[in-house]
């Protein structure tokens, strides 16, 4: 379904009246950053992680959000737009847009924040599991920098769209992207994890990944599931023996890989955290 309207600020008007400024400091510096959220039958999933990311960046970036603006307006704003676009429930992604006012060439006139929040209808409900896995490599072409802002999720995105074209040139359905060291940082919309019989390895924030708010459940969901998780440097090498590998991110919950150059992979575990991830869903639906 196609989005009808937006909110911009907190109230929602017609997407087609809506234009952004030519001194919009998200459009000309990416000055901002972006939460991306699933909404499912009405309920915001995850909706304390994303507020809390969501204020840890904004305070990195020196950005000082509306006096009003909490965890509950942040809910209530997405859940109001999300009805305004589907009327009939379902499962949507939303994005929230928060950025610095208009002003100023690199330095800012101002740290009050502006935001924007769009919605858009995803298939649901839950999130599925496929029978086929993703085919992935690396993307060779340039690495992540290192540094605070690694953690966010930047309107500065240029990376991305490099390593997204990269995957769509050579027909691959993502790309790994490699941090400074060489090791691997994350891929273009996910974070990365594999498998090593019953152990989970993902890299650490200090390898330069997102902090994924998916990243976060599926760590806590497999601790809690008797599985051990480890944070550490994720090699090439390591990708190449691991028994599984898949990605995860807010919207499509857990990916498994089929193939990562030569090496195939199995899915038990992912499948298997998959259903739990699922389960864990439905509860949140059912509390309303």
């Amino acid at each position: 379904m196609k989005q009808a309207y937006i909110s911009y600020n907190g109230t929602c008007i017609p997407r087609k009246d809506f234009g952004i400024s030519p001194a919009n400091r998200s459009f000309r510096y990416g000055d901002g950053v972006f939460e991306t959220i699933r909404v499912e039958d009405g309920t915001m999933l995850w909706a304390s992680r994303h507020y809390q990311r969501l204020h840890r960046s904004a305070a990195i970036l020196q950005m000082i959000l509306p006096g009003s603006f909490g965890p509950e307006a942040m809910r209530e704003q997405v859940l109001e737009l999300y009805h305004k676009n589907q009327p009939d429930g379902g499962a949507a992604r939303v994005r929230f847009s928060l950025f610095r006012s208009d002003g100023g060439l690199y330095t800012p006139l101002s740290n009050l924040a502006a935001y924007i929040i769009e919605s858009e209808e995803v298939p649901g409900p839950g999130y599925p599991f496929p029978a086929e896995g993703l085919q992935v490599d690396v993307f060779p072409d340039m690495g992540k920098p290192p540094g605070t802002l690694s953690n966010l999720k930047t309107s500065s995105a240029l990376m991305f769209v490099m390593a997204s074209l990269y995957k769509t040139r050579e027909s691959l359905n993502d790309c790994l992207i490699l941090n400074h060291h060489g090791a691997i940082a994350e891929a273009t919309s996910s974070n990365v994890f594999l498998v090593r019989g019953q152990e989970l390895q993902t890299p650490g924030l200090d390898q330069d990944c997102v902090d994924g708010v998916m990243r976060s459940v599926i760590m806590e969901l497999a601790k809690s599931n008797g599985l051990e998780v480890r944070e550490a440097p994720l090699a090439l090498g390591q990708v190449e023996h691991a028994d599984e590998l898949f990605l995860t991110n807010t919207i499509n919950g857990l990916s498994w890989v089929q193939r990562f150059r030569h090496v195939s992979y199995k899915n038990h575990v992912a499948a298997q955290l998959s259903a739990i991830l699922n389960e864990t869903v439905r509860k949140e639906i059912a509390k309303g």
